[in-house]
């Protein structure tokens, strides 16, 4: 009953559904308390999540992001570290995450890697004008 219910809050937020700003604020930090409460602030748990929300079964997900199901279910029980950069963004091209969900799963990441998000890093590193960057760094 508690994942329906999460997963309820989570297709209203991301899915942008029009709802007024008082009740946007509320579902917000709804999904916050229940994040921590059952430890969804972690790569494996929203990863879990994401996929069950996605119906993907273990197997049939690693297929699409060309990973082993041994290796995927080490991921998801937390054994090890999150993958490589172009492993995380299989992830997001195969769950179709939106600006939101990328948000979160790169920078959950990151936390736990000790390192940039994915998304800004491939920014930088697609870009070809230095001083834009340096200028957006300083504001």
């Amino acid at each position: 009953m508690e994942v329906e219910i999460l997963l309820f809050f989570y297709v209203i937020f991301y899915e942008n559904i029009a709802i007024n700003n008082d009740l946007w604020y509320i579902i917000y930090k709804l999904i916050v308390y229940i994040e921590r409460k059952w430890k969804l602030d972690t790569f494996s748990n929203f990863l879990k999540t994401e996929m069950t929300r996605n119906k993907y079964s273990q197997n049939k997900f690693a297929k699409e992001i060309g990973v082993s199901s041994y290796y995927l279910g080490q991921l998801i029980k937390g054994e090890k570290r999150p993958p490589s950069r172009e492993i995380q963004n299989k992830i997001v091209e195969t769950l179709n995450f939106n600006e939101i969900q990328k948000g979160k799963f790169y920078d959950l990441i990151a936390k736990e890697k000790n390192d940039i998000p994915s998304d800004i890093y491939n920014e930088i590193k697609e870009s070809n004008n230095w001083n834009e960057i340096r200028k957006k760094l300083k504001e």
